[in-house]
Protein backbone atom coordinates (compact mmCIF):
# COMPACT_ATOMS: atom_id res chain seq x y z
CA UNK A 1 0.00 0.00 0.00
CA UNK A 2 0.95 3.28 -0.95
CA UNK A 3 1.54 5.66 2.40
CA UNK A 4 2.53 8.77 0.99
CA UNK A 5 2.10 11.23 -1.95
CA UNK A 6 3.84 13.64 -3.48
CA UNK A 7 2.53 17.21 -4.50
CA UNK A 8 4.88 19.14 -6.58
CA UNK A 9 3.62 22.79 -6.64
CA UNK A 10 5.36 24.68 -9.71
CA UNK A 11 4.64 27.89 -8.04
CA UNK A 12 6.29 28.77 -4.70
CA UNK A 13 3.91 29.16 -2.06
CA UNK A 14 6.16 31.05 -0.37
CA UNK A 15 4.69 33.79 1.85
CA UNK A 16 6.35 37.13 3.13
CA UNK A 17 5.18 39.17 6.07
CA UNK A 18 6.54 42.31 7.88
CA UNK A 19 6.92 41.82 11.53
CA UNK A 20 9.24 43.95 13.71
CA UNK A 21 10.50 45.62 10.88
CA UNK A 22 12.04 43.33 9.10
CA UNK A 23 10.57 40.69 6.32
CA UNK A 24 10.26 37.41 7.50
CA UNK A 25 9.62 34.46 5.10
CA UNK A 26 7.92 31.31 6.09
CA UNK A 27 9.88 28.55 4.27
CA UNK A 28 8.60 24.82 6.01
CA UNK A 29 5.73 24.08 7.46
CA UNK A 30 4.47 20.78 8.91
CA UNK A 31 1.33 19.61 9.76
CA UNK A 32 0.09 16.88 12.27
CA UNK A 33 -3.22 15.59 12.15
CA UNK A 34 -4.77 12.62 13.40
CA UNK A 35 -4.92 9.83 15.63
CA UNK A 36 -7.32 7.54 17.16
CA UNK A 37 -7.89 5.11 20.27
CA UNK A 38 -9.37 7.80 21.94
CA UNK A 39 -6.16 10.69 21.41
CA UNK A 40 -6.13 13.34 18.54
CA UNK A 41 -3.37 15.55 17.42
CA UNK A 42 -3.58 18.90 15.77
CA UNK A 43 -0.36 21.11 15.16
CA UNK A 44 1.16 23.29 12.34
CA UNK A 45 4.86 24.13 12.84
CA UNK A 46 5.91 27.25 10.63
CA UNK A 47 9.81 27.69 10.14
CA UNK A 48 10.94 30.73 9.15
CA UNK A 49 13.50 32.80 8.24
CA UNK A 50 14.69 36.89 9.00
CA UNK A 51 15.66 37.69 5.13
CA UNK A 52 17.63 40.61 6.44
CA UNK A 53 20.05 38.02 8.53
CA UNK A 54 19.86 34.61 8.64
CA UNK A 55 17.94 33.80 11.97
CA UNK A 56 15.71 30.81 11.98
CA UNK A 57 12.63 30.55 14.03
CA UNK A 58 10.01 28.20 14.58
CA UNK A 59 5.94 28.72 15.61
CA UNK A 60 3.97 25.73 16.62
CA UNK A 61 0.20 25.62 17.31
CA UNK A 62 -0.53 22.23 18.81
CA UNK A 63 -4.37 21.04 19.76
CA UNK A 64 -4.01 17.36 22.05
CA UNK A 65 -7.29 15.86 23.00
CA UNK A 66 -7.32 12.26 25.00
CA UNK A 67 -10.32 10.33 25.96
CA UNK A 68 -8.05 9.28 29.32
CA UNK A 69 -6.13 12.64 29.64
CA UNK A 70 -6.25 12.13 33.17
CA UNK A 71 -7.74 10.08 36.53
CA UNK A 72 -9.66 11.32 38.95
CA UNK A 73 -9.95 8.51 42.14
CA UNK A 74 -13.92 7.30 42.46
CA UNK A 75 -14.72 8.37 38.42
CA UNK A 76 -12.06 6.74 36.20
CA UNK A 77 -10.83 8.77 32.71
CA UNK A 78 -11.39 12.14 32.58
CA UNK A 79 -10.79 14.00 28.95
CA UNK A 80 -8.47 16.38 28.39
CA UNK A 81 -7.90 18.94 25.79
CA UNK A 82 -4.20 21.32 25.46
CA UNK A 83 -3.48 23.79 23.19
CA UNK A 84 0.10 25.27 23.22
CA UNK A 85 1.54 28.63 20.82
CA UNK A 86 5.03 28.43 20.87
CA UNK A 87 8.16 29.18 19.41
CA UNK A 88 12.03 28.30 18.39
CA UNK A 89 14.68 30.94 18.55
CA UNK A 90 17.10 29.45 15.81
CA UNK A 91 20.22 31.68 17.67
CA UNK A 92 19.50 29.60 21.30
CA UNK A 93 18.88 26.59 19.54
CA UNK A 94 21.18 25.15 16.77
CA UNK A 95 19.41 21.93 16.58
CA UNK A 96 16.90 24.23 14.50
CA UNK A 97 18.91 24.41 11.70
CA UNK A 98 20.10 21.21 12.06
CA UNK A 99 16.54 19.99 11.80
CA UNK A 100 15.98 21.75 8.06
CA UNK A 101 19.42 20.71 7.08
CA UNK A 102 18.34 16.69 7.72
CA UNK A 103 15.13 17.53 6.09
CA UNK A 104 16.97 18.61 2.81
CA UNK A 105 18.94 14.92 2.98
CA UNK A 106 15.83 13.22 2.20
CA UNK A 107 14.95 12.56 -1.44
CA UNK A 108 11.03 11.85 -1.87
CA UNK A 109 10.21 9.14 -4.47
CA UNK A 110 8.17 10.88 -7.18
CA UNK A 111 4.70 10.65 -8.43
CA UNK A 112 2.85 6.75 -8.50
CA UNK A 113 1.34 4.41 -11.17
CA UNK A 114 -1.83 5.15 -11.25
CA UNK A 115 -2.51 1.21 -12.08
CA UNK A 116 -1.26 0.40 -8.80
CA UNK A 117 -2.60 3.54 -6.87
CA UNK A 118 -4.63 2.51 -3.54
CA UNK A 119 -7.17 4.45 -2.32
CA UNK A 120 -8.26 3.33 1.49
CA UNK A 121 -5.88 4.17 4.35
CA UNK A 122 -6.96 3.63 7.98
CA UNK A 123 -4.71 4.39 10.99
CA UNK A 124 -4.37 5.22 14.36
CA UNK A 125 -1.58 7.51 13.71
CA UNK A 126 -1.79 11.03 12.87
CA UNK A 127 -0.92 12.23 9.20
CA UNK A 128 2.45 14.11 8.82
CA UNK A 129 2.99 16.88 6.18
CA UNK A 130 5.74 18.61 5.32
CA UNK A 131 6.51 21.45 3.25
CA UNK A 132 8.73 23.04 1.71
CA UNK A 133 11.20 25.02 -1.39
CA UNK A 134 12.62 22.10 -3.70
CA UNK A 135 16.12 21.71 -4.86
CA UNK A 136 13.94 23.75 -8.19
CA UNK A 137 15.15 19.99 -10.08
CA UNK A 138 11.15 19.98 -10.61
CA UNK A 139 10.95 23.69 -11.79
CA UNK A 140 12.39 27.23 -10.80
CA UNK A 141 10.91 28.52 -7.98
CA UNK A 142 8.92 24.97 -7.41
CA UNK A 143 7.92 23.21 -3.87
CA UNK A 144 7.11 20.12 -2.43
CA UNK A 145 4.42 19.08 -0.39
CA UNK A 146 4.35 15.40 0.89
CA UNK A 147 2.02 13.64 3.43
CA UNK A 148 2.72 10.64 5.08
CA UNK A 149 1.47 8.20 7.97
CA UNK A 150 4.91 6.48 8.18
CA UNK A 151 8.60 6.36 6.09
CA UNK A 152 11.19 8.84 5.99
CA UNK A 153 9.91 12.09 6.25
CA UNK A 154 7.64 10.91 9.58
CA UNK A 155 10.73 9.40 10.93
CA UNK A 156 12.37 13.07 10.51
CA UNK A 157 9.46 14.80 11.81
CA UNK A 158 9.76 12.32 15.25
CA UNK A 159 13.71 13.01 15.29
CA UNK A 160 12.85 16.45 15.36
CA UNK A 161 9.99 16.91 17.75
CA UNK A 162 12.99 15.31 20.05
CA UNK A 163 16.16 17.24 19.45
CA UNK A 164 13.79 20.56 19.63
CA UNK A 165 12.02 19.46 22.90
CA UNK A 166 13.80 21.53 25.03
CA UNK A 167 13.81 24.66 22.49
CA UNK A 168 10.12 25.82 22.82
CA UNK A 169 9.07 28.47 24.49
CA UNK A 170 5.91 30.49 25.15
CA UNK A 171 7.69 33.81 24.56
CA UNK A 172 8.26 34.60 20.49
CA UNK A 173 11.36 35.59 19.23
CA UNK A 174 12.19 39.54 18.80
CA UNK A 175 12.49 38.87 15.24
CA UNK A 176 9.13 37.31 14.96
Amino acid sequence: MRLHLLVIFATATLSSTVASGEDVVSTYRVVQRGGGLGMWVDETVTFSVSAQHPLWTAERIRRDSNWCGRTVPGKGCVATATTVHDWIDGAACPALLRSLEALATIRPEGFGDPKHMHMTTVSDTPLVEVSGPSTNVAGYGASLKVRAYKGPFVDWWRESETSLKGCWSNRAPDAV
